[in-house]
């Protein structure tokens, strides 16, 4: 696979175009898989462990968050860099920026214009996945590589 375009130091609006769209695919891939680890150890541990539900989306979103770096790192993005803790930090920085968009968009929607809180969640995951993809691509494996 050839390098990822943005990290050839190109600086042209073409080129970071290509690069957003180059791993939207597998970077929602990866999404949907962590996601659903997320979920399943938040089930796992709140009806099997016994945990208070907090506690348990604490770790279990924490989970997701590691396993979705470690996947997009090696699998998506190929990243070499060995500059783990400031490419770790931007990613879990972002992701946490995502998540409050996400409970922004939801609370707005269902707090203010009435909409379903079902609806107003796909509306927000989508909202903060197009957020947290960019970033991501922008920021966390373009800086950091």
């Amino acid at each position: 696979m050839p390098d990822f375009p943005c990290n050839t130091g190109e600086k042209e609006n073409v080129v970071l175009l290509s690069c957003l769209g180059e791993h939207l695919g597998a970077f929602l891939l990866i999404g949907i898989f962590t996601t659903c680890v997320d979920i399943g150890l938040l089930w796992f541990l709140t009806e099997k462990i016994g945990l208070w539900y907090l506690v348990s989306a604490t770790g279990s979103y924490c989970t997701g968050s590691l396993l979705s770096y470690s996947l997009n790192k090696s699998l998506n993005y190929r990243n070499q860099s060995k500059n783990y803790v400031r490419q770790g930090s931007s990613f879990l920085i972002i992701a946490a920026s995502s998540f409050s968009l996400n409970l922004a968009v939801l609370s707005i929607s269902v707090e203010i214009f009435q909409v379903h809180y079902l609806i107003a969640k796909a509306g927000a995951t989508i909202v903060a996945f197009l957020w947290n993809y960019y970033a991501q691509t922008t920021i966390t494996f373009r800086i950091w590589k």
